[in-house]
Parts: structure tokens; C-alpha cells; sequence
């Protein structure tokens, strides 16, 4: 007989995931885990397209590890190479990191494991912890969502740790030309020398270049539409323009493309949105 602490444990994994994502959306053969996910990524997705997706930045990845204070088995990359200019930490200004474009708190804050931790969610010392870490350990379907492999992309751990969980949207000014117009709009907007990426605002957003703005709003409605979630009006509408702004085509995004069959390769599904086959709804799941 199975002790009682594993019991609560399956069930808990079973109930304390929402509604049922749509069927066919969702990988078939799900990734395991979060590391298993990365070590994926790293050798067969990206295995010979070392570049970040902020910046374009080229990274080497670094199978054997290193040590010291960079300490990844990501990859690593000299980031003069592509223009970048560390803000602040040097440490994860050369480190590769696997940033999740839709937060992993977008699809677990909801979840009793995120909010109130689990009976088995307890450190060595006998803390009790919740968030991210108890449900990658305690429910299965979020550890799935948190290693889905449409939703992971290479780029610089500072940018990375800078965008954290900030949504996506426009800065002001509205205008790439006006950011630009002076040498002093420029420091002032790209904080990371001539990268265009930018995290501003009160609250806080990430801004990224416009010629990856599909392909980020595509995965946004890929995940929504796999984990079940809602995307709010004003989310749905900046994303819907980013999709029309920044259409996949062959001759431009080739890799958006490429990196969906080999995705659709290991997890056994591919995003819609990228090939035109799903239309964008207008009620696409939209909180009120």
C-alpha cells in the first residue's frame, strides 16, 4: 500500500490544475522537466542556431559546465560580439540562460501549490515553501507547462533576470525613430548598448525588437490556448498586432519555422499560429 503522503500528493497534482487545456494544443509527449527541457533545447533545437533571441546575440553552448561565478552548462558567449553592453551584473551578462516567454507565473500563480505550498513542499531544515519550486515538485501538468519547449528561448541571463515576469508591451515613446533620434535618447532607452531591448515603465514591461514581436505573440497564444489561460483585452490586442505587423514568412523567418518542426519532433506538437493553420479568434479566451 502506497503511504499516505504519496496519495495526497497524486491528487493534489490532479485537482489542483484548472480546466482542461484544448485538446490537440498540448504536447502529446510532454518534456519531463525544466532540465530536461533546457538540456534539449541546448543540443536539438538549437543545436545549430547559437543565437539569443534578445539581441542576436551568438552564444557557444557549454555542455561541460564551468565553474566559478558564471557557472552554466548553457552556454556562454562574449557579448561585445552583438553589440551587447552589461547594465550590471557581469556575472550574467556572459551567461546563457533559458528565459520562458510566457512566465511561469502566468500559468502557476493560480494553482494551490503557487499560492499555499503542499504538505511535502518542506526544506531540509523543515521550512515550508511554495511557488514555483512546490509545483514543479508536487503537480505534474505545471512541470509540463514550465518545460514546454515552444515556450523556452536562449538569451543573455541579464536580460533574463531584468525581464523576469514584467509583461510585454510598447514603451514610450511609441516611436523607434524618436528613441533613437539623439545619442542621448539612445543611452537613454537601450541600456544595454545597441541591443533593442528595453524594460521600463511604472509598472514594469519588457519592450522587444519589432522584428521578433510575432514570434513572441504567437507563443503567447500557443500557451494560452495549451495550458488555459486568459489573455486580458488589452494583452489579446497587442499581441493580435504584433502577429499582423510581424507575419511568419519564409523569406524572413525561416528559423521560427524550423525550430517548430523540431519541437514538433520531440514533444509531438507544433504551434498553429507559426503556419497559418489556426486562425487568431477574436474571443480568444479574453477576461471580461
Amino acid at each position: 500500500m502506497r503511504p499516505a503522503w504519496i496519495l495526497t500528493l497524486l491528487l493534489a497534482g490532479i485537482l489542483a490544475w484548472p480546466a482542461a487545456a484544448d485538446e490537440g494544443f498540448g504536447p502529446p509527449n510532454p518534456v519531463s522537466s525544466f532540465s530536461k527541457a533546457k538540456r534539449l533545447a541546448r543540443d536539438d533545437v538549437y543545436a545549430d542556431h547559437h543565437t539569443t533571441l534578445y539581441c542576436a546575440c551568438q552564444f557557444t553552448p557549454n555542455k561541460k559546465g564551468t565553474g566559478g561565478t558564471i557557472g552554466t552548462r548553457a552556454g556562454i558567449f562574449n557579448a561585445e560580439g552583438c553589440g551587447y553592453e552589461v547594465r550590471k551584473s557581469e556575472t550574467r551578462g556572459r551567461r546563457l540562460e533559458w528565459e520562458h516567454i510566457v512566465p511561469a507565473s502566468r500559468f502557476g500563480q493560480r494553482l494551490a501549490c503557487w499560492q499555499e505550498g503542499h504538505p511535502v513542499c518542506v526544506t531540509s531544515k523543515g521550512k515550508p515553501y511554495r511557488g514555483r519550486k512546490c509545483c514543479a515538485k508536487v503537480n505534474e501538468e505545471f512541470e509540463h507547462a514550465e518545460a514546454d519547449l515552444h515556450n523556452l528561448a536562449p538569451s543573455v541571463g541579464e536580460l533574463n533576470g531584468d525581464r523576469s515576469n514584467h509583461p510585454y508591451d510598447i514603451l514610450a515613446p511609441e516611436d523607434e525613430a524618436d528613441e533613437t533620434a539623439t545619442p542621448q535618447a539612445t543611452a537613454k532607452h537601450r541600456l544595454y548598448g545597441t541591443c533593442n531591448f528595453e524594460v521600463d515603465g511604472r509598472p514594469k514591461a519588457a519592450e522587444p525588437m519589432p522584428d521578433i514581436r510575432g514570434d513572441v505573440a504567437r507563443i503567447w497564444f500557443y500557451m494560452s490556448r495549451a495550458y488555459d489561460f486568459d489573455l486580458s483585452p488589452a494583452s489579446f490586442d497587442l499581441f493580435a498586432g504584433w502577429h499582423a505587423a510581424d507575419p511568419v514568412e519564409e523569406a524572413g523567418d525561416a528559423w521560427e519555422k524550423q525550430r517548430d518542426r523540431r519541437i514538433q519532433a520531440i514533444q509531438g506538437n507544433s504551434n498553429p499560429y507559426i503556419h497559418g493553420l489556426e486562425p487568431i479568434p477574436e474571443d480568444f479566451g479574453v477576461e471580461p
